[in-house]
């Protein structure tokens, strides 16, 4: 009985072991969770904890300098010509080297400096406070500042519109733990979890229904206000979601593409919205990490960085 339990318990183990590895290796998937020591989260300024060496984001190895940007590692230090990159995950990369993402590309073009000074969970206000700390380095010439549909949360600020089962399954604390813990750790967790809750459209709608509440509004404008009395020193580029790039979503403009363009106009401060050229792409949905809602595959990273190359001279 002893041996059949332990034989039984092998086979189980090696299944779920050959699950996992054609998960990750044959279809693709990556687990989602960061290492906890990544981002300090004690200062009012959202942001990489610095000198990182032993670190992780969706199982790409991660290394930050000594002001906590993201460089790849043993990166040479170049101090002209600087530009820097501000945002969220997106910019950050999650799952990608970080001289396959198109800021550690862009770092290679001619003899210009490229920083990625962008954080998991940073939202619009947070970028502010980001761009006025990393701005008073006088050799820094422009600053790029990501655009997700995601930078207009803030927690401070409740959405009516958000009352859906992922919303109240989010303020579970025990479900959130347990969620939080197996798509760090098993891709097979996460293939399964998008093939129940589709998050490229739940995500997205989400998100957009941010853009109905018009505290949230009144906040951004405020907030792209503050940016503008410095706007000879910004660019805004407008990174799509993988649900606004689909047939239908390049077809429209949504609520949310509509307010930031015509707030941006209003206030002359320059962007770029990517979501015409992802259309264009032959495939979108190869841009994006296998099922994620947001975030980019390499050549992802690869095609932003060819449509933002031109810029950064």
């Amino acid at each position: 009985m002893k041996k059949l339990i332990i034989t039984n318990f092998l086979i189980l183990a090696l299944l779920l072991v050959s699950t996992e590895l054609f998960v990750r290796y044959a279809l693709k998937y990556n687990v989602q969770g960061i290492s906890k020591n990544l981002i300090n989260k004690k200062k009012k300024v959202l942001f990489n904890n610095k000198n990182l060496i032993n670190t992780t984001a969706f199982g790409a190895k991660v290394y930050t300098d000594e002001n906590g940007f993201r460089i790849s590692e043993n990166q040479k230090k170049k101090n002209f010509n600087k530009i820097i990159f501000i945002g969220g995950s997106i910019t950050f990369g999650p799952a990608i080297s970080a001289k396959d993402t198109f800021v550690g590309l862009l770092n290679k073009v001619n003899e210009i400096s490229v920083l990625n000074a962008s954080v998991f969970g940073s939202n619009l206000e947070n970028n502010y406070k980001l761009y006025k700390k990393f701005i008073k380095d006088k050799s820094i010439k422009k600053a790029f500042i990501s655009l997700t549909l995601d930078d207009l949360r803030n927690d401070k600020i409740f959405n009516t519109e958000e009352n859906n089962v992922n919303t109240i399954l989010k303020d579970l604390k025990i479900i959130n733990k347990i969620n939080h813990y197996l798509r760090a750790k098993s891709a097979t967790y996460v293939y399964f979890k998008n093939f129940l809750l589709n998050p490229k459209k739940t995500y997205y709608l989400n998100d957009l229904a941010v853009y109905k509440n018009i505290d949230n509004l009144n906040k951004a404008s405020s907030i792209f206000s503050d940016f503008s009395r410095e706007k000879e020193k910004i660019i805004f580029y407008i990174l799509p979601y993988a649900q606004q790039v689909t047939v239908s979503g390049c077809q429209t403009k949504d609520i949310a593409e509509t307010f930031l363009e015509n707030d941006l106009n209003i206030k002359e401060i320059k962007y770029l919205n990517l979501k015409k050229q992802f259309c264009a792409h032959k495939n979108p949905k190869n841009l994006y990490l296998k099922n994620d809602p947001v975030h980019l595959s390499k050549a992802g990273h690869a095609f932003v960085f060819t449509v933002l190359k031109k810029y950064i001279n």
